[in-house]
């Protein structure tokens, strides 16, 4: 028995989902991704979920102490087009 792990969509999505912009970079880089292969396996429309960042950021705040460095812990919550962001990792990692 192995340990479940998800399939490469989901876990792009995911990452698309919650702004990751970082892990989406090392994804479309080391899996060598294209944006043709984001149209086709993703969903683009629409946003990002600035809500759900912004409640896992409220339960970050209560487990962890506030420190100057803290606040790097946290997502970002400003909403963006799904299809931008892999659109511009896509061709930032293609360049």
């Amino acid at each position: 028995m192995g340990l479940p792990y998800p399939s490469l969509e989901s876990f792009e999505q995911s990452l698309l989902d919650t702004d990751d912009m970082v892990s989406l970079t090392d994804l479309v880089d080391g899996m060598g991704l294209t944006e043709e292969w984001g149209l086709r396996h993703l969903r683009v429309e629409g946003e990002n979920d600035a809500a759900w960042a912004e409640q896992k950021n409220e339960k970050i705040r209560a487990s962890v102490p506030a420190t100057e460095d803290s606040y790097l812990l946290e997502l970002i919550t400003t909403t963006g087009f799904l299809l931008h962001a892999f659109g511009v990792e896509v061709t930032v990692t293609q360049d």
